[in-house]
C-alpha cells in the first residue's frame, strides 16, 4: 500500500506559514478581536452600500458578525424579553436627563435659547424629525454599545471596552456642526454614562 509521504504542506506541524497565518488570524480557534472589529466595520460600510438608512445597515453587519461568532443576536442586547419596558425606561431616562438639561440652559441663558426651524422644511417633514432622530440613536447604540461593546469587553475587560466604545461615540460625531472640544469631552462622558447603564 502506497501511502503518501508527510511532507511540508501536508503536515500541519512542519508548515511554518500555515502556523503562522492561524497564529496571526486565531486565538483558541476563534478569529482574533482586532479581525473581528475589522470584519464589523467592513460589513457595516459594505451594508451601508445596501441601505440607505445606517440603522439597517448595523442591524445588518451586527447580525452577520453574530452568526460567524456562533452566538445569539439577542448576545448583542437586541432581545425581545421585557423589550417595551427597557425602551420606556431609555425614553423616560432620556427625556429626564435632556429636560434638566434645557430647563438649566433656559433658566440660565433665557435670551441664548432659542429654535426655529429650517426656513426651507416644510412643517410636514417636522412631524417626521423625532422618528428619524430615534432612528439615528438606534442606530448609534447598536454601532458602539452592540457588537462593538460585546466583543471588546470579551477580550480586554468591560472598562476598557467602555473606555474604548466611548471615544469611538465622541468620534463619530466629529461631524457635526458647532462641536468644540467640551462637546467633544461631554459626548464621551456620556457614551461612558450609557454604556454603564447597558
Amino acid at each position: 500500500m502506497n501511502r503518501p509521504r508527510a511532507g511540508p504542506y501536508t503536515d500541519r506541524t512542519l508548515n511554518p506559514i500555515s502556523s503562522a497565518f492561524q497564529t496571526v488570524l486565531f486565538d483558541a480557534g476563534r478569529l482574533r478581536v482586532g479581525w473581528r472589529v475589522t470584519l464589523f466595520l467592513s460589513a457595516l460600510v459594505l451594508a451601508s452600500g445596501i441601505s440607505c438608512l445606517p440603522l439597517v445597515a448595523v442591524v445588518l453587519a451586527s447580525w452577520l458578525m453574530a452568526w460567524i461568532d456562533r452566538r445569539p443576536f439577542s448576545s448583542l442586547g437586541l432581545s425581545s424579553a421585557g423589550l417595551g419596558r427597557q425602551f420606556g425606561l431609555g425614553v423616560a431616562l432620556a427625556t429626564v436627563m435632556l429636560g434638566a438639561l434645557v430647563a438649566a440652559i433656559l433658566w440660565l441663558t433665557p435670551s441664548l435659547a432659542r429654535w426655529a426651524a429650517p426656513a426651507d422644511v416644510a412643517p410636514f417633514w417636522l412631524a417626521f424629525l423625532p422618528l428619524w432622530y430615534l432612528s439615528i440613536a438606534a442606530f448609534e447604540e447598536l454601532l458602539v454599545r452592540g457588537y462593538l461593546l460585546q466583543t471588546l469587553a470579551e477580550s480586554f475587560g468591560e472598562p476598557v471596552a467602555l473606555l474604548a466604545t466611548s471615544a469611538g461615540f465622541a468620534l463619530i460625531h466629529l461631524g457635526n456642526d458647532h462641536l468644540g472640544p467640551l462637546a467633544v469631552l461631554n459626548l464621551f462622558l456620556a457614551g461612558v454614562l450609557m454604556g454603564a447603564l447597558v
